[in-house]
């Protein structure tokens, strides 16, 4: 299966590949962080874990970040 289905031929090569997704509390994926060709050797599952925790970490934070947004939109309201 193509990684990138119709596009793939716009895309340079890589050399590994880890995506993970950034998802809300209910599950709801805003988006998509993927990372490749790293400096030396392949991906481990350590890196994998890492990045699965650094994706949930971003996840919260965006969270946090907008309902501090919605907060203040109500206040100034």
């Amino acid at each position: 299966m193509e990684k990138f289905g119709k596009e793939s031929s716009h895309h340079p090569p890589m050399r590994g590949w880890l995506a993970a997704p950034l998802l809300d509390k209910q599950g709801k994926n805003w988006g998509l962080f993927q990372l490749s060709d790293k400096v030396e050797g392949e991906f481990t599952e350590a890196d994998e874990a890492h990045f699965v925790m650094l994706t949930r970490l971003v996840s919260q934070t965006l969270e946090a970040l907008w309902e501090v947004r919605d907060l203040r939109k109500a206040q100034a309201e």
